[in-house]
């Protein structure tokens, strides 16, 4: 079961969008416990309250939501490119045109285009905080001696 401190900190991350560290703060962790986030991430209350708060169906709607995000881009042509070439172009890039003005030198034109960005921010945001990436694979070929190897993973610690 979560403890005070870890709904705390849960409120402090989703209600007041601070980082995991800050909202562990001001839940009360001290600044050392703070420094390691994992501490937090890794409990299994988290993993309750995570499970509450971003359950796998919210997740599922929104990622429904966002395959369809798009926000508006505005462009302008020179006047020798037609309405209707400007709205084929648009239309391979998978864009919408909403709207053509026209000018004394371009015509100005505002579409509908897929919001990538922000549809890769909150996929990885969610995966990160349900804690679903798969963890990282590396091949190694040759051979290493002990020594080698532990010298290896004690460098990947550091990074």
């Amino acid at each position: 079961m979560a403890t005070i401190k870890q709904k705390k900190a849960v409120k402090e991350i989703t209600e007041k969008h601070r980082s995991v560290s800050r909202g562990m703060i001001e839940a009360g962790y001290s600044k050392n416990t703070a420094s390691k986030p994992k501490n937090l991430t890794k409990s299994k209350g988290w993993q309750q309250l995570m499970d509450k708060y971003l359950s796998d169906d919210l997740i599922a709607t929104k990622h429904r939501e966002l395959l369809e995000a798009s926000g508006i881009g505005h462009m302008l042509f020179p006047l020798d490119v037609t309405d209707e070439q400007i709205t084929k172009l648009l239309a391979e890039a998978n864009c919408i045109v909403k709207r053509f003005m026209h000018s004394e030198t371009q015509t100005h034109v505002w579409y509908f285009a897929a919001d990538n960005n922000a549809r890769k921010a909150a996929l990885d945001m969610s995966y990160k905080l349900k804690g679903r990436y798969a963890a990282e694979k590396h091949e190694h070929s040759g051979t290493l001696s002990l020594a080698e190897l532990f010298e290896n993973s004690k460098a990947n610690k550091t990074k």
